[in-house]
């Protein structure tokens, strides 16, 4: 499917959007294919579609060849939906495959850039919902400029059956979703009220 098979697909539902609405990218990882990302949100900005990029900013690297067209799509990008499921990097990476500080460097360089932001955080219960780390998300939240929105996002385990029909075991098995009053405790620590 090209960029504008996509967009005149889109595009259809367009008389539902209410003036503020738009067209958001997820995945997967949107991000590993940033051309076509670019491709069809240069459609929506010509048509002045509002675009959000919801994306887990794994990807990300300070390098010539990923920035060039990196920074391309940001030039069409109106919001950022950035996932960050833990602050410390080994939690991460036992979480994820992956360490952070990729993810950390995008936001910085996306708030210094003026670019909006909305933070999401899974909750899980045990693992990303500790004072300590809840804390250490408040503090570098705070120390970006251009968050506008944060929001907790409650684990659940609705994907185990996948892993289940693909014979991998899940690697979550047991976790618990948050209580509610875990939600809100989170919610608190990270000063949602805030944003």
């Amino acid at each position: 499917m090209t960029a504008q098979d996509l967009w005149d697909r889109a595009s259809r539902y367009q008389s539902y959007w209410k003036p503020r609405g738009g067209v958001t990218l997820s995945g997967g990882e949107p991000m590993l294919q940033l051309d076509f990302c670019t491709a069809f949100f240069s459609l929506a900005k010509a048509a002045g579609v509002h675009t959000a990029l919801d994306t887990s900013g794994q990807p990300y690297r300070e390098t010539p060849s990923f920035l060039a067209p990196f920074d391309a799509l940001m030039r069409v990008t109106d919001l950022v939906l950035l996932d960050i499921k833990a602050m410390d990097s080994a939690l991460h990476q036992r979480l994820t495959g992956h360490p952070n500080e990729s993810i950390l460097q995008m936001a910085r360089r996306l708030s210094a850039e003026g670019k909006e932001l909305w933070i999401r955080h899974v909750l899980v219960p045990g693992i990303t919902g500790s004072e300590a780390e809840l804390r250490a998300l408040r503090r570098f939240l705070d120390s970006l400029k251009t968050v506008s929105r944060v929001e907790v996002l409650p684990y659940h385990a609705m994907g185990a059956g996948k892993w289940d029909a693909l014979g991998i075991r899940y690697p979550l098995a047991g976790v618990r979703p948050p209580t509610p009053e875990e939600i809100r405790r989170a919610e608190k620590v990270l000063g949602i009220a805030k944003w």
